[in-house]
């Protein structure tokens, strides 16, 4: 899934914005906002489907 779609699927899901997204290790990783909060967040590149999410803090 390209990152732009994958992008557009963060922000439907609640992300405010999307700070950092790369393929890293057959996955996505990245960083947005959420709920005020900056979370690290890692996606499967096929489906766009959520693996992990974590705040910073």
């Amino acid at each position: 899934m390209p990152a732009a779609e994958i992008r557009q699927r963060l922000l439907d899901t609640g992300y405010t914005s999307v700070t950092e997204l790369k393929p890293d290790d057959g996955l996505w990783d990245g960083k947005g906002v959420k709920n005020g909060m900056e979370v690290r967040f890692h996606v499967d590149p096929r489906t766009g489907a959520m693996l992990s999410e974590r705040t910073d803090d």
